[in-house]
């Protein structure tokens, strides 16, 4: 998303190039393959993932239907020069605002459960020390009926995985549906000649083929040895709220 928005800027020239066709043709690819979005439904728990940092915020409104959580709709939008200069608690607090205007036709007048990784956020819903613009979010805030719930960044990984790193992906993956990543792997032009060799029975360091889905044996600083599910590149900037966390 990141060309298409700078040529939305004041000022910006409109020049279209290789980068913003390619921002465009992933954009329709994503919007277009599975997984695809579910049907909100009435009287069904609605939860609301939330991320951001000093270049956007990220939101997916979540579902859970017979025990599975599934993805209703997405939010991407980008930060402000000056919004980019806030702490993050600020950024995560104004996400919320953003992602709930965004969302009010779901949200307004129904129960959900904002997840985000900020400790703070939870914490500060009934502080009365906090800045005046804090203060005037946590007033709008008020209209609507929620509870804050705090997941470990490791839990929430659907929710920010993708703005860590430009290239390769490597990602702990826990759901049922992994056919459309099969399908992006072996389109990925880095990635099939890995799967190729693979399938030949010929090895590749640090990668495995499971269940026909590519994976990267890494070495976390916390936990260790892990084999994780590669992500392509192409997903760069794209909302990682296609995968279920548990």
């Amino acid at each position: 998303m990141l060309p298409l928005y700078e040529l939305t800027k004041q000022g910006a020239e409109w020049t279209w190039t290789d980068n913003h066709e390619k921002a465009r043709n992933t954009i329709i690819e994503c919007l277009t393959s599975a997984p695809v979005l579910t049907l909100f439904q009435e009287e069904t728990p609605i939860q609301l993932f939330m991320d951001a940092n000093s270049l956007g915020y990220g939101a997916v409104l979540v579902q859970v239907i017979e025990g599975r959580q599934h993805a209703v709709a997405y939010m991407s939008m980008r930060t402000t020069e000056a919004e980019s200069r806030y702490h993050s608690y600020e950024l995560e607090t104004l996400a919320v605002v953003r992602a709930t205007k965004h969302f009010r036709q779901y949200l307004y007048g129904r129960k959900f459960t904002v997840i985000t990784e900020c400790n703070t956020l939870k914490a500060s819903k009934h502080k009365k020390d906090l800045l005046p613009r804090i203060h005037r979010w946590w007033a709008f805030l008020q209209n609507y009926d929620f509870e804050v719930e705090y997941r470990k960044g490791e839990r929430l990984q659907h929710a920010d995985f993708f703005s860590r790193n430009p290239t390769e992906f490597t990602v702990n993956i826990m759901t049922r549906d992994l056919n459309w990543l099969k399908i992006e792997q072996r389109r990925d032009n880095e990635l099939r000649p890995i799967i190729d060799n693979l399938s030949k029975d010929n090895p590749v360091e640090n990668y495995v083929l499971e269940d026909n889905v590519l994976k990267k044996q890494v070495n976390d600083p916390v936990f260790g040895q892990q084999l994780r599910t590669v992500v392509p590149k192409a997903f760069n900037g794209v909302l990682s709220t296609l995968f279920t966390p548990h």
